[in-house]
């Protein structure tokens, strides 16, 4: 589906909404890439976003400090520190031990961000050839 880069930068900021606004659930997605973004035409050049597939999303345990995360996760190891996701999308943090926070889906949404203006660019560039 080729993409104004207007109706691109609209969508990419709905998108971003829509994190911030799974953030403030209490959830980490963990796995924000275009394949789970969806889009519906409501109106002609109206487009509406949808974040999808939560299948590995996790509760945030929010007012804690990294020590008492630490200490918090010595029963459940897993909690924020397994690697999951699709690689290309993946913070760096997620791939190492360290425990993480909401920010790996930050870090998701620009490298998907990135990339579809990329797809833009070159199908733009395709057009004008």
């Amino acid at each position: 589906m080729k993409i104004e880069i207007l109706v691109l930068e609209n969508l990419l900021i709905q998108a971003a909404a829509g994190i911030s606004d799974i953030h403030q659930e209490g959830l980490i997605h963990r796995d924000i890439k275009d394949g789970n973004i969806f889009v519906n035409e409501i109106e002609p050049g109206i487009y509406l976003l949808k974040i999808g597939d939560f299948g590995i999303a996790r509760d945030i345990k929010e007012g804690f400090t990294i020590p008492e995360l630490q200490n918090l996760m010595a029963g459940d190891s897993d909690y924020l520190m397994t690697k999951i996701g699709t690689p290309f999308y993946m913070a760096p943090v997620i791939s190492t031990s360290a425990i993480y926070t909401e920010k790996v889906d930050c870090f998701s949404w620009g490298k998907m961000a990135l990339r579809c203006h990329r797809r833009s660019e070159e199908h733009t560039s395709e057009l004008q050839s």
